[in-house]
């Protein structure tokens, strides 16, 4: 058993004590959110024998099937449940700001959880900065990944075996959030030394796991084909690529569509072009209307992903992050990011 630090001591207890416990990772899972959710209800099934492990997610992409337990995955509403049942603990992973966990309920969520005083934990490696949810206990380790941070509580801390499933789990979500280890991060020292027990137990392999992350659906093509008809190129480093809302209607896309092509984009094109050090995707968000998704993507220290989705209201990390505006169109949310980066691509102005 490793150094066991505090909080780790006090959420091996909270787990102990109870009987019923929910999790949640936020809306529109990627893969670390995904397999984190699926792995800590595995260690809570299998290694603390909690009776009562519901899992919630919403706006789940069917790309992520191949991650073992996904059936277990309730996605109709964190809120639903709690109208109805109260857990003895609430945990929260890969997400530290309330309007994370639902579109449109995170609000009731939040007042659920206050009103009826359920114990809440959150457990994310996101910049605590941004942290708006007053939670019982708080774990961030600062890790390259939530599936790291668990791996080091429960496997290197707590001394708990590793399972196939769990393994399986943990190592796609760490590969995800490191594109398989294309960014460097601080804690990546560490993410390495604990992947020889990883790939020990788990019955994927890097390779297996690389060849479904880069696999692109059909499904998904007219939307890449929009994306890449609208890019730009600024002369100052800066590459994006739109959706606009005609686009929307004119091509009939729909959300899955418009999300993995967005994924795509940013992960194997936008940052490939020669000239680009950073960049950013933006789409209509189909749940809510005048609502935009924007995420952002650096790989130069020279600008900060992070930076630019704070300058929005929204938040991440120096290489990777994401935030949600309002507008009245396309065109003006598009403006709307334009003028706001405007500090960042000329900061001496």
């Amino acid at each position: 058993m490793g150094n066991i630090t505090t909080t780790t001591q006090q959420l091996d207890q909270i787990i102990k004590e109870s009987n019923s416990i929910f999790i949640a990772c936020h809306s529109s899972p990627d893969v670390d959110a995904m397999g984190s959710l699926l792995a800590l209800r595995q260690i809570l099934l299998t290694h603390y024998k909690v009776k009562d492990v519901r899992i919630f997610a919403e706006s789940m992409s069917a790309m992520l099937s191949f991650l073992p337990g996904i059936s277990s995955v309730n996605t109709h509403g964190l809120f639903k449940t709690l109208m109805h049942e109260r857990p003895d603990a609430l945990i929260f992973l890969d997400f530290n700001m309330w309007h994370m966990v639902s579109p449109r309920f995170s609000e009731q969520i939040k007042q659920s959880a206050f009103e009826y005083q359920i114990p809440t934990i959150v457990i994310d490696h996101h910049p605590v900065e941004i942290k708006n949810i007053e939670s019982t206990l708080f774990i961030n380790r600062e890790d390259s990944s939530t599936a790291q941070t668990l791996f080091r509580v429960f496997h290197d801390e707590l001394d708990l075996p590793l399972t196939a499933d769990i393994a399986n789990c943990l190592l796609a979500g760490i590969l995800s959030d490191t594109e398989r280890f294309k960014y460097h991060h601080p804690s990546l020292e560490y993410t390495f030394s604990t992947m020889p027990k990883l790939l020990t137990s788990a019955t994927f392999t890097i390779q297996d796991l690389t060849e479904i992350m880069t696999t692109y659906p059909a499904y998904g093509v007219k939307s890449l084909e929009v994306f890449l008809s609208n890019m730009v190129c600024d002369e100052d480093g800066l590459t994006y690529a739109v959706i606009h809302d005609h686009d929307v209607i004119r091509h009939e896309l729909k959300k899955p569509a418009i999300s993995v092509a967005a994924k795509f984009v940013m992960s194997h094109i936008m940052l490939a072009i020669d000239s680009s050090k950073w960049g950013f995707v933006m789409y209509p968000y189909l749940n809510e209307v005048g609502k935009y998704t924007v995420s952002f993507r650096s790989k130069t220290d020279e600008f900060s992903a992070r930076l630019a989705a704070e300058q929005l209201g929204g938040g991440g990390h120096d290489k990777a992050s994401a935030v949600r505006i309002s507008a009245d169109d396309s065109e003006k949310a598009l403006q709307k990011v334009l003028e706001a980066l405007k500090p960042l691509r000329n900061p001496q102005s």
